[in-house]
């Protein structure tokens, strides 16, 4: 007899979910909106050398906020993060 009395965890797939959305499509579109301004800004907000934001693979801008792509372990792109420029 089982102590958990919760129920059986259902078992995970082995083959990979596609994403929702082309988040690679995405992230490279906002990496391309990303102009030396916005670059410097954000580096000012956080008090890093513009040099430390071209160390970010694809940072982005969508036009309200930074956007940072979120890679599973292979690296495929799964998710965007965004930074508001107030923090």
């Amino acid at each position: 007899m089982r102590a958990d009395l919760s129920p059986p965890r259902p078992k995970r797939s082995k083959t990979q979910a596609k994403p929702s959305r082309d988040w690679q499509a995405e992230a490279e579109r906002f990496a391309k909106a990303m102009t030396a301004d916005l670059k410097a800004q954000l580096a000012d907000s956080l008090g890093l050398p513009v040099e430390a934001i071209d160390a970010v693979p694809q940072i982005g801008h969508n036009g309200e906020s930074y956007t940072l792509p979120e890679c599973d372990s292979t690296g495929r792109i799964v998710g965007i993060t965004r930074r508001f420029p107030d923090g």
